[in-house]
Order: C-alpha cells, then structure tokens, then sequence
C-alpha cells in the first residue's frame, strides 16, 4: 500500500519494494519588487506616531498635575482621590505606633441607626486615624452622612451568606441566651481590610460593635500603660485580652496589631480546616485561631466594661480609664454614655491644663538668679521663693518642683 507524503509544493511517492519520485514543481515567486520595505517602511511610521502621542498624551498628563497643584487648579467633577480622601500619607502613618484603623459590621435597623449616630458626633471609630463602616445586607452602600466639606460617608458593603442565630448557656445566664454564629460575616470584613489596603498601615487594627462606645483616646492610652507599648511588633504579631474572668478576647473591641493583622487575614485559613468555624461567634473563632497560630497576647481587663464579662449589669460610663462600654443598643443609651465620657475627659483636661498652667507660675520664681543685695552662697542651692504669699496649691506645685530639681534643698519651713 503506497504511502502519501506532502513536502513543500513537492509530491513524493513511496513504494514497499522501491522508490520513484515525480518531479519535485519549483516554487513561484509572484511578489512584486520592492514591496516588502514599503510594509516595513509604513510600520516603522505607525509606530513612530503611536510613540509620539503617548509621549505628547504623558507631558500633558504631567503638566495638568503641575498646573493643580501649583496653581490651585481644581477639577471639582472628579471623584476624590485616595490622597485627597485621607489626611495623612501612608509614611506618616505607618511610622505613627499610636495609629489606629477601625472598623465596625452593621447591619439595616438599629445597629444602621447607631453608625449614623455615631457618625455624627463624630466619636468611636470616628475618631481614629482611619476607620470604615461594612455593612452586611443590601449590596448598595448606605450613607451614614455628610462631612464638613461635603463629602458623603457611606458604607462599605460585604455580600454574602448571612449570619445564624441559635441558642448558648453562658456563665451567670439564668437561661439560654439568643446566640449568633457571625463567624462568616465578620471573616468577610477582616479579608476587605486587609484587600483594600489600608488597615496594614496602622500599629493597630480595632474591630469594635456598633452596640458599644469606645473612645480611641482611652484606647491608645491603655495600650500605652498595660500593652507593652515599646516591645516592637515582631512576627507572629500580639493581640489583647480584655475580660480576666473568662480570659478572652470579647467581641465588643478586638485589638489586633499590625503583624498580628497580616498573620491572621493569611493564615486564618488553617483554622478553618481545624473548627466548625460557620456555627461560631467571631470573637469565639478569632480567639482560638490567634492562640491557634501562636500570636502572642496580653491581658488589659481595665479596657472594655462588658456585662457579658463582669456580669454587674449595664456598664457605668462614669468610669475615666474604661475605653469601651458595652452592650448600649439603643440610641438613648449611647448618648448618655457618650455624654458622660466627654464631661470626665473634659474634666480631666481642664485639671491637666491647671496642673501645667501652675507649673509654668513656678518656674520662673525657681529659677530666678540672685540679686546683687542678696547674692547666693553657693552655686548649688537654689534661691529660698516666698511660698507664703502662693496660694496653697501653687505653693505646693512650687515645693514639689524645687525638691525634684533640687534634692539637696531642704523644704521650706512651714507657716506658724
């Protein structure tokens, strides 16, 4: 049986017991003189002019950027840009150890009514660094309100499988309480910070409840106090424990720092292979993955006044160093706590502003060089101020300041 080969515009035969071969046909060449450099010659120039307009389309670019910044030029039907959105650059902030970004999850009804309230006093995490609102529900972003320049707060949305509710015997509970399994929910907000770039920033990442009150002022400084504040943020990271009696992390705040953030928003994943994840609490899961994947914590009790920890009723705002109050599921309930941290940070300014206002008084009476009639017998001892014609509270700033700088001097007799 003959085999068939096809090589070129040649045809070859071949046979079992020999071999013939046609005459192989010679190629043709029907190309026309010259015309092979004028298609190279006109793509040359093709690409010569797309060179030249992107060239021309990029100093443009560059001249109009020039002329807005430099020239107060402003394109106000244009969207705001990251830059213009947010007040500090991404290196101030993350040289900042004080940064917070936080975040809270709400859902449309009272929790929706509480961001909103919130927003407008512009307390909880309206006042960190940076903070977002994911809203778990409707697809479309819901506004929360209006900033001073007119710009629109709204919030983030975070589609997808809703919560589940069940029923949990809890410590000190007479009964069964309602128990929600947001797990999934929550793990959807932690994978859109982490996404959007500006959560791992900060020093710290704050999730905090919509149904609590928190002043990131008190925050920064507990972390200061009991954090450990100037330990540097090592691998795997470190998060804080906030309830002593059940030695856990309640969800009302959760305080993660910045590796601790990376650590977890990476490698969560690990727990979900190791725990029935979707029939647990958020803060129940983040817990156990944290200790899970070894990030190191420390206990702050004296952050968050929880019922669900203290079981002593609903929290007293009263407290000065207390950052967060929880359960406030009203908007009654949050103005009043809201109302009574602002009278004690207010008072406590005001008697720091007089504790530094008398200090400076005395300053210079200490440090006062000796005059001519009286000179100073030695160059060690500092000059003897009238402390009885201070009133008593300056006078005892005054005495306090002289044998801090001067432990040698003697204090001052008393007034008979």
């Amino acid at each position: 049986m003959p085999f068939l080969q096809v090589r070129g515009f040649g045809l070859y035969r071949t046979i079992l017991q020999g071999q013939t071969q046609e005459p192989e046909e010679e190629d043709v060449d029907i190309s026309i003189p010259g015309a092979s450099n004028r298609k190279v010659a006109a793509f040359n120039a093709r690409r010569f002019f797309l060179a030249v307009c992107a060239a021309v389309a990029l100093l443009m670019a560059i001249a109009r950027a020039w002329s807005w910044k430099h020239m107060g030029l402003v394109k106000h039907d244009q969207e705001p840009s990251f830059l213009d959105k947010y007040n500090h650059t991404i290196g101030d902030v993350w040289k900042n150890k004080s940064s917070l970004f936080c975040f809270m999850v709400v859902q449309p009804g009272m929790e929706m009514e509480l961001a909103k309230f919130q927003f407008k006093k512009r307390t909880g995490i309206f006042q960190c660094n940076h903070w977002a609102v994911y809203s778990d529900g409707p697809p479309k972003a819901i506004v929360l309100g209006v900033h001073h320049d007119g710009t629109v707060e709204k919030t983030i949305p975070i589609p997808g499988p809703p919560a589940m509710k069940g029923m949990q015997t809890c410590l000190g509970c007479a009964s069964p309480k309602p128990y929600i399994m947001n797990a999934n929910v929550l793990m959807r907000a932690w994978d859109k910070a982490a996404k959007d770039g500006i959560a791992g920033q900060h020093a710290w990442i704050v999730k905090v409840d919509a149904d609590s009150m928190m002043s990131p002022q008190r925050l920064v400084e507990q972390i200061k106090e009991h954090g450990k504040y100037d330990v540097p943020d090592l691998w795997p990271g470190r998060f804080f424990k906030n309830c002593q009696i059940l030695n856990s992390m309640q969800g009302p705040v959760e305080i993660l720092s910045r590796q601790a953030f990376y650590n977890f928003v990476a490698n969560k994943y690990k727990c979900y292979q190791n725990m029935d994840w979707t029939h647990m609490g958020e803060d129940i899961f983040t817990l156990h993955c944290l200790q899970q994947l070894g990030v190191w914590s420390t206990l702050i009790p004296s952050m968050l006044h929880d019922q669900y920890c203290t079981y002593s009723g609903f929290p007293n705002c009263w407290e000065s160093k207390v950052a967060v109050f929880h359960p406030l599921k009203n908007l009654e309930g949050q103005g009043d706590c809201w109302w009574k941290m602002n009278q004690i940070d207010e008072k406590e300014r005001k008697a720091k502003e007089a504790a530094a206002a008398a200090i400076a008084t005395a300053a210079p009476i200490a440090t006062a060089a000796p005059t001519a009639a009286a000179p100073a017998a030695s160059t060690t001892t500092a000059p003897v101020a009238n402390t009885s014609a201070m009133p008593a509270g300056v006078a005892r700033v005054h005495h306090l300041f002289l044998t801090k700088k001067n432990p040698q001097r003697p204090a001052p007799a008393e007034k008979a």
